[in-house]
């Protein structure tokens, strides 16, 4: 499985401002935030028995590298830092572990 965080943005292509388009319209894409940088997490996972792009969680947290410790084991993946509920999601969803 390998999370990341990101920031979305909605891709116009100039067509219309954002406020004249329809609920839904113009195509949404995401940048992979720096280190530091809070944003929303986002996992894929491929596996014996599945492949699953681009499925988004329901946390933002804050993107920080793999400490040397981890680095010196062969772990290279970026990790979470202080993940939270996205602010739409607060009053919905039960907080859990992983």
């Amino acid at each position: 499985m390998l999370l990341q965080v990101v920031q979305f943005e909605r891709r116009m292509d100039g067509l219309a401002q954002p406020e004249e388009l329809p609920h839904g319209a113009g195509e949404w894409c995401f940048q992979i935030v720096d280190y530091g940088e809070e944003g929303q997490i986002v996992f894929h996972r491929l596996d014996e028995s599945f492949f699953i792009p681009n499925m988004l969680e329901r946390d933002r947290g804050i993107r920080i590298a793999p400490s040397p410790m981890a680095q010196s084991l062969g772990i290279t993946q970026d990790g979470v830092r202080n993940p939270v509920v996205l602010e739409k999601l607060e009053n919905k969803v039960k907080v859990g572990l992983y």
